[in-house]
């Protein structure tokens, strides 16, 4: 699969931080969506079918782990990847919707690299044709 054809779905109510975010990915070729919500993300995702979800843990109207576990009665998101960002704070666990081996858990302020090392290791052979040409930059 072309990364062209890789649909990512970014998830954070800071438009800053889902601009950063989906302006790196569109410059590694993938199409990427964006919700300010978890219901709102739930209606994208919906429609769009992303290939990977990339969520702040904090939302304002739900939280990732709770948007996940919603996402993943669907038959069509059931096996879909999620990258959940959070700040750094001690005693940060993942929710229980939380599946090692397919999800991650990116902890802020974390840099472009982090990021993309982050989407590659989600989707695996999938993201080999994406090239990162941009610098490192905190978010």
């Amino acid at each position: 699969m072309s990364s062209t054809r890789i649909r990512v779905l970014v998830v954070d109510d800071d438009p800053w931080s889902q601009q950063v975010i989906s302006s790196q990915l569109v410059q590694s070729g993938f199409r990427v969506d964006c919700a300010g919500d978890g219901w709102e993300a739930l209606i994208l995702a919906g429609h769009a079918s992303p290939d990977l979800i990339v969520m702040e843990v904090h939302l304002p109207t739900t939280d990732a782990w709770l948007m996940a576990e919603t996402m993943r009665n669907q038959e069509h998101l059931a096996d879909v990847p999620i990258i959940f960002m959070a700040d750094e704070s001690p005693g940060l666990k993942p929710g229980q919707s939380f599946r090692p081996g397919l999800d991650q858990l990116l902890t802020k302020p974390f840099t472009i690299v982090d990021l993309r090392a982050a989407v590659d290791k989600a989707l695996g052979a999938r993201a080999s044709d994406a090239s990162y040409s941009g610098s490192p930059k905190i978010i």
